[in-house]
């Protein structure tokens, strides 16, 4: 039991040490955003 708490705890830390944040993306069409549209900020994105 104490084995499978230390495995699971551990599997949480890695994960959360790798997992990226999540990015702001702003979409205005005047030009105030990063993009003009939607589509060209889903293109933005990468694979």
């Amino acid at each position: 039991m104490k084995s499978t708490v230390l495995s699971l705890l551990l599997f949480l830390f890695v994960f959360a040490v790798h997992a990226r944040p999540a990015a702001e993306i702003v979409v205005a069409q005047d030009g105030s955003g990063q993009f003009r549209t939607v589509q060209e900020a889903i293109d933005a994105v990468p694979n």
